[in-house]
């Protein structure tokens, strides 16, 4: 045999692989809230010392808090109690303003029970049930979280406040769909088409309502003013008007609600965003080199919300010129009316308009009138008006007479 020529090993025992043991799987870490980060940031800070700040002090050579001797470290220690305290209180009312931002089981609890309230107020035309609503809705809440996160230029922040925002106004338009589509012959009542014709004045009371809304989350000394924010800012029920719309498949009275409430929202976001600066609710002193990209972040935003403000305003002009239009034709009819009757004579006047056939109908209720009188004043006002309209338009007045007695019951047959 060759010297060359391999042996064949014996008992060579060859390495079985290792197999691997079926380990149970780690438990994956709950993410942590938002808020939570925002609790421990505010405690490292609330637990600085005052020798550990004077130390780093020393290390980076700023000597100068013990050249003055005690009168110095004296100064050097007041300094940084006043600004730790000042640094803490912005966390906390940061916390705070998150704490209501974010979802949780409270937001969405009180979320559906306001979008009900809100929505049966609706259906029976109360108010007194819809202000109710308004008390209870937490949609405000993710709003100046938006606005404080962009002060605070946190991604997540606002990421998570968007969020909660959307499945908010998601879940309210869900549910006012459903129970309109399943509700047979519910009508159109005047607390729904109250909040289909937005006006100018409605972005001045949504921007009045963002301000001291904010100032209100921010101060706990005014936190009592809260609710009556809340109805003043009024951002449950024309979302609720949106999702009737759509369920009755009534496109203008969800494009007239959808357009009220973006003016709320936008408003609101901006005049928060005002409000947080200027009391400087932000992680950075005016003095830091940081404070800067604060400064960047607030003109920012600013120009985006006034922006939009300002794409919202041009549908807000075909709203608000026939509302003017219709207010100047009621003023007419009830300048006419006026003129010809006795004004001791006139007990009510109440002027309706149907906004589709463009037909305005008085109802006129006089007192102490002689009944063969009152034909012939009542053509002449008809002829008024329509010498005055500059634009042709149907008028019908309706005669009704009191009693001698002025009781409250109105005669039974309606005057022709």
């Amino acid at each position: 045999m060759a010297e060359n020529e391999k042996k064949p090993e014996k008992n060579v025992k060859r390495e079985q692989p290792v197999q691997e043991t079926d380990k149970p799987p780690e438990k994956a870490k709950p993410a942590r809230k938002v808020v939570d980060e925002i609790s421990t940031e505010r405690k490292i800070i609330e637990e600085g010392s005052f020798l550990r700040h004077l130390f780093k002090k020393i290390r980076t050579r700023e000597i100068r808090v013990v050249r003055g001797g005690l009168g110095g470290l004296r100064q050097e220690y007041e300094e940084f109690h006043e600004k730790k305290e000042s640094t803490v209180r912005k966390y906390a009312t940061y916390e705070a303003v998150i704490a209501n931002a974010t979802e949780s089981p409270e937001f969405y609890i009180l979320l559906i029970l306001s979008c009900l309230i809100a929505t049966f107020g609706l259906y029976q035309n109360s108010p007194a049930v819809i202000i109710g609503a308004m008390i209870v809705a937490p949609l405000m809440g993710p709003i100046l979280g938006f606005s404080a996160g962009v002060l605070w230029g946190s991604g997540k922040v606002i990421a998570n406040t968007l969020l909660t925002l959307v499945k908010g106004v998601v879940i309210v338009l869900a549910i006012t769909f459903l129970i309109t589509y399943a509700i047979p012959y519910i009508s159109i009542t005047d607390e729904m088409l109250g909040r289909t014709r937005p006006s100018f004045a409605d972005i001045l009371i949504a921007i009045a309502s963002g301000l001291i809304g904010a100032y209100a989350y921010a101060n706990n000394r005014i936190s009592s003013a809260i609710p009556g924010v809340a109805v003043a800012v009024a951002l449950m029920p024309p979302l609720c008007t949106v999702g009737i719309g759509l369920g009755m498949f009534n496109l203008e009275i969800a494009k007239g609600a959808a357009l009220l409430f973006a003016i709320n929202l936008v408003c609101i976001s901006l005049a928060a965003l005002v409000v947080f600066y200027l009391i400087k609710l932000n992680p950075e002193d005016e003095e830091s080199e940081e404070f800067g990209k604060v400064r960047k972040r607030f003109v920012r935003q600013t120009v985006i919300s006034t922006i939009l403000l300002l794409a919202i305003c041009v549908p807000l002009v075909f709203f608000t010129i026939p509302a003017i239009r219709t207010n100047k034709d009621k003023e007419i009819i009830s300048k006419a009316v006026v003129a010809r009757f006795p004004e001791e004579s006139i007990y009510s006047l109440d002027i309706t308009t149907d906004a589709k056939s463009e037909t305005y109908h008085a109802r006129l209720i006089l007192l102490n009138l002689k009944p063969g009188s009152y034909g012939i004043l009542k053509d002449e006002v008809l002829q008024d008006i329509k010498k005055i309209m500059k634009k042709e338009r149907t008028v019908t007045l309706t005669v009704f007479f009191l009693g001698d007695e002025q009781t409250a019951a109105l005669v039974s047959a309606e005057i022709p």
